[in-house]
């Protein structure tokens, strides 16, 4: 089907109604002449326009029933007809880098609607921006003719205003000969315009022609302009309106040719100059407003002798900077830049030392460096002056300064700043010379001569007091007479740091001049110390060397005279003697042989002295500081002993006296084996050389160890064992007598047979653990808590505890450091102080039979508060009331006793621990010039302190337990320990199963002397119990007799056994005694039971 049909044409469309047939397969074509869109009404498949015929032809998707084919006019139709004005502002923006053209074209229909519109684009310039609210498309087309055109096509036909905005940019400014560029309407009746030129500050028009235009205020094109055209967001200054005008027509254009101008900027710089002794320093601040363009480097001149140490920015920040000469400048680099219109600010800190300023000079003329930027612009600002360390600024010349009062310091950044001179100065050079003046400081002093007079020497100690007012000083000088030392000591008290000092002598005596680190002012305290010989005769008429301090307005002194103990001193002088209480301002102090303390004012006054020497009193050379022995007896009658001695010694040969009978085996001498000499059945030992370095620089004692073994009574059921220890002789000539080395302290270890005990002792030494047996009828009253006898109950158990808490007795003057240095004899002399106390707090209370009961483990228990309860209500109110609030005191203090006494004996058990942990093997080392053909030096282990071990509770005598527990060595057969003189052997580690009981005695040093009773322990024991099956036996064999018969029996035997371990001599029958009254007690109760029965 082909067919014609009319259209129905409206202001802005023409329509097409018809109805179709519905079919299954169709298609519509549709030509329709000019250029044309469907709107609506059907599908279009494809759109195709043919210039040449003028014709648009359609490609449509049929569809059923009526249509209305709305499309729009024919545009060749349209323009023929319309009637369009324009109205534009257009501006134009130039820059060093290229133009920018901004146009806003208001287009007016007055006949026929429009949808297109056309423009004329200028040469070298590109369309970036088409902005339009009816805007549906836009593209830039090239005409046949020449040039290219801007086709804009609205969203639909409008016979409305309508409004473009337009930009194009071409990246050639043209500034030599420059042309208004313009975006010209085409097919439009009618057109007017506004043109703006905008221009970089940084360029400068010098031609600017128009033809065709009329000039306007600029201020007119202000609500055109676009937001671009401030320079916010391109870190480029806003734009400047060089010319307006106003173009009644098309015809229209302008010329003009512009130039870059020289960068200019607004500049302050405000700077300070510091003067001090040691440098001076210049602080500046520059701030910097350019006017045209963004500033990223700054360039400012500095004299070359000023180092720049710092650049900074205005939050602190460090800035890079170069440092150029030719000229002597400093190159800064700004990493955000500062834009035209804002202020750049950046801060130096240069120094400089000129030549000479660190010498001793009272003035000198120094000129104010000028520091001034590089570049074109106005440069204003202010200076400073300020001066420390006891200088004066006085100004000289003054060259396009003004003065600046505190009211202006604010104006430059000054205000709050201490300033000397302040001035400020407006563009051009400036001048300024000063002279700095340094200030005289006012001295006194106050000098302490401490002289101490020593036989053969002179020690001399002084400190002197310079009170420095005024201004500060690094120089200090004092005077001392010639025959003082060429050396001596200086140092400064209170902080005075000093950098040097030197005497020079001279006719009126030995002139010092000290230097100080830094300059003072205030007190300033000086000490001196020197020691000056007096050779070997007594000094007479002696002139005492005596401080005069130099270069002061005023000074007063004390002299203070000391002697010694070996010397008479007598003072003569003329000065008046004053307290000892003037001298409360030295830091030193004499001592307690202070002679005199003298007083002078002005010139020191002559102090002499005459020194006799007293006859010397001689003291030994060697002494024993603590001995402490070792001895292991075998029930063969063997005992081997290990002897230490503790020696401070400046001897150099020592005599050994053993004991008779005793074969050497070594002599160890700071834990180096040493060879002794044999002279008369005596050994002499030569000390000398054999000292340990590291004992003798510590001031250590040194230690001499003797191991040596003896014979001895051989050991059966009882018997009595005499052991000597061995003597220290000091022979001080060779044809002298020898003398006995004085013993401080003896500590003597007895190591028991296996099942043997101690009983009896006779010794020159004590022991705590050999003790006289206690009625075991006292101790059964006792766990009753009854107390028989009143006060002595609470005695003896005071004296029990005791006994049961301390080990070993201290021995009395071991209580210092120096004498005792074992730890664990340290404790257990703390516990022995306790165990005193504990003893005097039972003496003191004996006859109150509480207090006894308490256990040491515990404060007081409910039955010694019922008991002191009970006697309390016995007494009247008043005494009464007394004994309560005495009671309390006495139960809290024996509850501290007991608390302080159980801490001491936890922490000496953790000490036993922990040298037993520390033990450690260490090998025997022989000389070369004692090792002998085919004999091995043994391996032994190190010396294991016998506290470390606990006691054992099975060794327990009447009385109490004694014996501890001792590994010793019985290397299977080797008993005897091989050994050799000169090799080291240590008797306190030999490794054995067993554990040997233990008896330790100690004394004051006085020809220690073992003198013991030992008891086969097993066999007494046995003893006991046959004693006690006897007795037990002769009571049931009396069961039958009359009860008369049975109290006499018991009776007599619980008296005997009871009181027969008392007796002297007869200790040993302690357990036997203890197992017959423990019979008697069973055959009470026997007796008892058959009586109720």
């Amino acid at each position: 089907l082909s067919m014609t049909a009319p259209v129905e044409a409206t202001a802005a469309t023409q329509v097409l109604t018809l109805r179709l047939p519905v079919a299954p397969s169709a298609r519509f074509d549709l030509s329709v002449e000019g250029d044309v869109e469907v709107k609506g009404g059907l599908e279009v498949v494809r759109r195709t326009l043919d210039d040449k015929a003028g014709v648009t032809r359609f490609e449509l998707l049929p569809r059923g029933g009526d249509v209305s084919l709305v499309m729009t006019l024919n545009s060749r139709l349209r323009r023929k007809d319309q009637i369009v004005l324009a109205r534009s502002v257009l501006l134009a923006m130039v820059n060093e880098a290229g133009q920018r053209l901004h146009s806003t074209i208001s287009l007016s229909v007055l006949h026929r609607a429009a949808d297109l519109f056309r423009f004329e684009v200028p040469d070298g310039f590109e369309i970036t921006k088409v902005h339009s609210p009816e805007l549906s498309s836009w593209s830039v087309v090239s005409r046949d003719e020449g040039g290219r055109v801007l086709e804009v096509r609205l969203r639909e036909a409008t016979t409305e205003n309508v409004v473009l905005s337009i930009v194009a940019e071409s990246n050639d400014p043209k500034l030599d000969d420059w042309t208004l560029p313009r975006i010209a309407p085409l097919d439009v009746d009618g057109q007017v315009a506004v043109v703006g030129i905008l221009v970089d500050p940084r360029l400068g028009p010098t031609l600017i022609s128009p033809e065709g235009l009329i000039p306007i205020d600029a201020s007119v094109l202000q609500p055109a302009m676009p937001a671009t055209t401030d320079g916010a967001g391109r870190d480029e200054p806003p734009l400047t309106a060089v010319a307006a005008y106003y173009a009644a027509g098309k015809d229209f254009s302008v010329r003009a040719r512009f130039e870059k101008q020289a960068a200019r900027f607004d500049a302050t710089t405000v700077l300070l100059l510091g003067l001090s002794d040691k440098m001076q320093t210049l602080s500046g601040d520059l701030i910097v407003v350019p006017e045209h363009e963004t500033l990223f480097e700054v360039d400012f001149l500095l004299p070359a002798a000023w180092k720049v140490v710092s650049v900074v920015g205005p939050q602190g920040e460090a800035i890079p900077f170069e440092r150029h000469e030719n000229p002597a400048r400093v190159h800064v680099r700004l990493h955000q830049g500062v834009v035209p219109g804002a202020e750049g600010f950046v801060r130096f800190v240069a120094t400089a030392t000129p030549t000479g300023w660190l010498g001793d000079w009272s003035e000198v003329d120094v000129v104010f460096p000028e520091v001034r930027l590089q570049g074109k612009g106005r440069q204003r600002g202010a200076i400073a002056v300020a001066v420390e360390d006891d200088l004066r600024v006085v100004p000289q010349t003054e060259k396009g300064l003004i003065p600046l009062d505190e009211a202006q310091k604010k104006d430059f950044r000054l205000e709050g700043v201490r300033t000397d001179l302040a001035y400020r100065h407006d563009d051009g050079p400036f001048e300024a010379a000063l002279k700095i003046e340094r200030t005289t400081p006012r001295l006194t002093a106050k000098t302490h001569s401490f002289l101490r007079v020593e036989p053969g020497i002179l020690i001399g100690h002084y400190e002197v007091t310079y009170d420095v007012t005024e201004a500060r000083t690094r120089t200090l000088r004092f005077r001392l007479p010639n025959s003082t030392p060429a050396d001596l000591a200086i140092v400064g008290l209170g902080g005075v740091q000093i950098k040097q000092y030197a005497g020079d002598a001279t006719d009126q005596g030995r002139l010092w001049t000290v230097e100080l680190a830094e300059a003072r002012r205030g007190p300033i305290t000086l000490a001196v110390d020197f020691q000056q010989p007096l050779g070997e005769n007594d000094p007479l008429d002696l002139e005492l060397p005596i401080l005069v301090a130099e270069g002061v307005a005023h000074q007063s002194g004390l002299v203070a005279v000391e002697g010694n103990a070996e010397l008479d001193v007598e003072v003569k002088t003329d000065s008046r003697r004053v307290d000892v209480g003037e001298l409360v301002d030295a830091e030193y102090q004499p001592g307690r042989r202070l002679l005199g303390v003298f007083s002078f004012v002005g010139q020191a006054p002559r102090v002499a002295i005459d020194a006799f020497r007293r006859p010397a009193y001689a003291l030994s050379t060697a002494i024993v500081q603590q001995g402490r022995l070792t001895t292991t007896l075998s029930a063969e009658g063997v005992a081997q002993t290990d002897a230490r001695f503790q020696l401070r010694s400046k001897a150099i040969y020592l005599e050994v006296v053993l004991p008779d009978g005793a074969q050497l085996w070594s002599v160890v001498l700071d834990g180096r084996p040493i060879k002794p000499q044999s002279q008369d059945g005596r050994l002499l030992l030569n000390l000398a050389g054999q000292t340990d370095a590291t004992s003798e620089a510590e001031g250590r004692a040194t230690e001499l160890q003797i191991v040596y073994e003896m014979p001895v009574a051989p050991v059966g059921l009882l018997q009595d064992v005499t052991i000597g220890a061995p003597r220290l002789l000091l022979r001080e000539d060779a044809d002298g007598e020898a003398a006995e080395v004085p013993l401080v302290g003896m500590e003597w270890e007895l190591v028991l047979p296996w099942r043997y005990q101690v009983v009896g002792s006779e010794s020159t030494l004590m022991s705590n653990q050999v003790r006289p047996p206690e009625p075991v009828i006292l101790r059964a009253f006792q766990l009753l808590g009854l107390s028989p006898g009143g006060g002595l109950g609470c005695a003896m158990m005071a004296k029990r505890e005791a006994s049961r808490s301390c080990d070993t007795a201290a021995v009395p003057g071991f209580e210092s450091e120096e004498y005792n240095v074992d730890p664990l004899s340290q404790i257990d002399r703390q516990i022995s102080v306790k165990v005193r106390e504990l003893e005097a707090f039972g003496e003191r209370f004996e006859r109150r039979s509480g207090l006894h009961t308490l256990d040491t483990s515990v404060p007081a228990t409910a039955a010694d508060r019922e008991i002191l309860e009970r006697e309390i209500e016995s007494l009247g109110t008043a005494d009464r009331d007394t004994l309560t609030l005495k009671n309390t005191v006495d139960m809290q203090q024996l509850g501290r006793l007991r608390n302080d006494l159980a801490a001491l004996q936890a922490e000496r058990r953790r000490l036993a621990s922990d040298r037993a942990a520390e033990s450690k093997p260490l090998s025997v080392e022989l000389p070369a010039s004692e090792t002998l053909p085919g004999v091995t030096p043994t391996q032994t282990s190190a010396m294991h302190d016998h506290r470390s071990e606990e006691v054992m509770p099975d060794f327990a005598v009447a009385g109490g337990s004694y014996a501890r527990g001792k590994s010793l060595a019985y290397d299977a057969g080797s008993f005897g320990l091989l050994g050799l003189r000169g090799v080291k052997f240590d008797l306190n580690q030999r490794q054995t199963e067993q554990r040997l009981p233990t008896v330790v005695f100690q004394s004051l040093g006085e020809r220690p002397r073992l003198d013991v009773t030992l008891a086969d322990r097993q066999s007494f024991k046995t003893l006991g119990w046959a004693v006690a099956m006897t007795v037990v036996l002769v009571g049931l064999a009396l069961g039958c007799r009359s009860g008369r018969t049975k109290f006499r029996y018991l009776l007599a035997v619980g008296l005997i056994a009871s009181l027969l371990p008392i007796v002297p001599g007869f200790a040993f029958l302690a357990v036997p005694c203890d197992m017959a009254v423990y019979a008697v007690l069973v055959l009470i109760a026997y007796y008892g039971i058959a009586l109720v029965g």
